[in-house]
């Protein structure tokens, strides 16, 4: 048998083993995404918008997938600026929550906070300009981890008022499991 006859063979060969590396190394990468919710306030300075930036930047990249955006303060501007943001970044769909607990956080519609919100609210596309229907941050974050697959970090940027309502959480249409079970199983890092 002569060589020849073989070359297309071994370039065959090569091509399925080159198809099989790049597929095996995109799957690694799909799981090194790290799925994340964000809960901020969003409500008297900025901060809270460069880490929102931050993590939309980190997902353009590719580096994290993030699954839902709650606020954990009852300011009027608060979630829709999130939706401003959100929407912004090109992911308008990503859904918001917002705490609707009737809490005193210390927040004011006077505190600067207000000005910067609602100027982005009121100068900006974003799905959501009300909070009439932004649902609550805790039922949002339950649906989001009974509905995860695999791992979720979250992020709290602001008071941990959501995080303590979801820890108190009980078993609801999204989850058998109460609060602290569901974050048991779905979340590795807090």
């Amino acid at each position: 048998m002569k060589i020849k006859q073989f070359i297309p063979l071994i370039i065959a060969a090569f091509q399925l083993l080159n198809n099989s590396i790049i597929k095996s190394q995109e799957l690694t990468h799909k799981e090194q995404i790290i799925q994340v919710m964000i809960d901020m306030n969003m409500d008297t300075d900025v901060e809270d918008l460069g880490a929102l930036a931050t993590l939309h930047a980190l997902a353009d990249n590719g580096e994290v997938k993030i699954l839902s955006t709650t606020c954990s303060t009852t300011n009027n501007w608060s979630a829709p600026c999130i939706s401003v943001i959100n929407n912004w970044y090109k992911r308008p769909k990503l859904p918001v929550g917002m705490l609707k607990a009737q809490v005193n956080l210390g927040s004011s519609q006077q505190w600067p906070g207000y000005s910067f919100n609602r100027y982005l609210v009121d100068h900006f596309a974003g799905r959501l300009k009300s909070v009439a229907k932004i649902p609550d941050a805790c039922t949002l974050m339950r649906k989001t981890l009974a509905s995860s697959r695999g791992k979720i970090r979250i992020i709290v940027t602001g008071g941990s008022v959501n995080l303590r309502y979801l820890l108190e959480s009980k078993p609801d249409n999204f989850s058998k499991l109460n609060g602290h079970d569901l974050i048991k199983e779905k979340v590795n890092f807090i």
